[in-house]
């Protein structure tokens, strides 16, 4: 089953609540990704090494994605894979000429046994990617962090529930600095902003009613100090009692009740990392950590009902979020 992909450990893939999931243009995006890598001029032959995390469900998806990419241009590339789980960590590792891990523990396997190659690190967050100390070896390294940026977010607030002038965060100290990069963004979109900072989910409850005193947009952050299976559910419904939609960060939120939803999907994750790979088996140096250029926007029309919103649909909210992003909005 393809889902959002969640960063922070994935906690809120495992809820299953019924929505109403929707398909965005992946063909579109597809075709785009296939035009670059057919137009870019100087593509090799080279030897990719790609360690996971895990070997199903969201790691399994984006490890297809990559290969289907990969192995879809000019370029022949040899792929090896290893697999790094708790209870088979990778330990030698055969020559490559560029490094890809999926998953927070494959990146730090990468790390502590630093291969004589650049790094690619996915399917993990901002939070997790600044946590892996630094190589010993120094060799370069970047990442595409699951974490959507903060201008994306607060677009699709704007977009999706223009009636909001009201915005609620919670954030432990691990994610408090993405917290406050949010409600710096939101002073330019004439949003207040209320926000709460707790050390893990037991003020949740607490936090949860201060920030939404009155009705806001919650802007959930990909914290699993804060937000997981064992939370989700409260704190849904919390906001719902409050009056207060969410803003979820995976496909299980929305599922699980959020209004709307942005994420990164697996397979869109794989093909975001494929396209860097072959360019950089071209010769391109590796570019600075970078938030996914490639989202999904879900809309939980049930939910949105429920609490009186008319929201315009997923396919329109992605067709203004893309407008926004080239400036053609005036």
């Amino acid at each position: 089953m393809t889902q959002g992909a969640t960063p922070g450990g994935g906690a809120i893939d495992s809820i299953r609540i019924a929505g109403r999931p929707l398909m965005a243009s992946v063909v579109v995006a597809a075709l785009v990704v296939c035009s670059l890598l057919l137009s870019a001029p100087g593509f090799a032959a080279g030897r990719i090494l790609v360690i996971s995390s895990g070997d199903e469900g969201i790691h399994a998806e984006t490890l297809a994605a990559l290969r289907r990419t990969l192995t879809a241009g000019p370029a022949a590339v040899d792929i090896e894979t290893r697999l790094s789980t708790a209870d088979s960590p990778a330990e030698a590792l055969p020559p490559a000429d560029l490094v890809i891990t999926i998953g927070s523990r494959a990146a730090q396997t990468a790390t502590a046994l630093d291969p004589p190659a650049p790094l690619l690190h996915v399917l993990l967050s901002q939070q997790a990617f600044a946590a892996l100390p630094a190589r010993p070896s120094m060799l370069p390294r970047t990442a595409i962090v699951l974490d959507q940026p903060v201008e994306r977010q607060l677009g699709l607030v704007r977009l999706a529930l223009p009636d909001y002038d009201r915005i609620a965060l919670i954030a432990s100290p691990d994610s408090a600095q993405l917290a406050k990069a949010i409600e710096q963004g939101a002073q330019a979109h004439a949003l207040s902003v209320s926000s709460a900072v707790i050390e893990d989910d037991r003020g949740l409850y607490t936090a949860l009613r201060t920030t939404m005193a009155e009705p806001a947009v919650l802007i959930t952050v990909p914290d699993p100090r804060i937000y997981h299976m064992h939370t989700a559910h409260n704190v849904l419904l919390t906001a719902f009692r409050l009056r207060s939609p969410v803003l979820g960060y995976s496909a299980a939120f929305v599922r699980a009740g959020a209004v709307i939803g942005l994420y990164t999907t697996p397979d869109q994750v794989g093909t975001e990392a494929a396209t860097l790979a072959l360019h950089t088996l071209a010769g391109a140096a590796l570019p600075p950590p970078a938030r996914p250029g490639l989202y999904e926007v879900e809309v939980n029309t049930t939910v949105a009902r429920s609490l009186g919103l008319d929201l315009p649909s997923a396919e329109a909210l992605h067709r203004g979020l893309k407008a926004i992003e080239a400036g053609n909005v005036p």
